[in-house]
């Protein structure tokens, strides 16, 4: 596994500016984040972690940071 595994204080918006390919696996990961397509949305959450978007959307957050890791690895 990379040195720089994604972990819940990581920005969320920044993660999908470094990782655009990510929304769709999230969206695949939880119907909840289907939302993230929306600009406003993106706005509204500019600040969150992914623990924010974890809590506020009632995902499993371990489950999640794994998930996005495992994504994240499998693109390299």
């Amino acid at each position: 596994m990379s040195q720089n595994r994604v972990n819940g204080k990581a920005k969320a918006v920044q993660l999908l500016n470094d990782y655009p390919w990510l929304a769709e696996e999230l969206k695949k990961m939880n119907d909840a984040f289907k939302v993230i397509d929306n600009p406003m949305t993106r706005m509204m959450f500019r600040n969150a972690t992914i623990s924010d978007l974890c809590t506020k959307f009632n995902v499993d957050e371990s489950k999640a940071l794994e998930y996005l890791n495992r994504m994240i690895e499998a693109h390299k």
